[in-house]
């Protein structure tokens, strides 16, 4: 799943990647997802959280429906902010960002989360 915001919106797009039993790998994209930015000014890393979390929300959501065995969710990020939120385990952080932080921290691992370039991240059409 790849997350992305900007200042009008926050998106994410997830892909299924599946290994048939020919040793033969297929990737389709399942769902796409964006939601308009609130009105009230707010900062692109906290966006990029919100990004983070409808990421969260809709994998748990796929996990749910889609029932396969042995599926494993790895999640993309453009934000370095994000993923230094996700990693670091010692500092406080003010209310919004900890309440986020905390809903990835209670669906994912820190190593479940990477890093993609903007260029290369199919996430930011949404917010485009």
């Amino acid at each position: 799943m790849f997350s992305n915001a900007s200042l009008s919106s926050v998106g994410q797009c997830s892909y299924i990647r599946l290994i048939h039993k020919d040793r033969s790998i297929s990737c389709h994209l399942l769902m796409a997802k964006s939601k308009v930015a609130p009105s009230k000014p707010i900062t692109v890393p906290r966006l990029e959280l919100k990004a983070a979390v409808l990421s969260i929300k809709v994998g748990d959501m796929l996990s749910r429906e889609l029932e396969y065995e042995n599926m494993e969710s790895i999640y993309w990020t453009d934000s370095t902010a994000v993923l230094g939120y996700i990693s670091n385990d010692s500092k406080r952080f003010h209310t919004f960002v900890c309440n986020r932080v905390e809903t990835i921290g209670s669906s994912t691992t820190p190593d479940q989360w990477h890093y993609v370039p903007s260029l290369e991240n199919p996430a930011d059409i949404a917010s485009r």
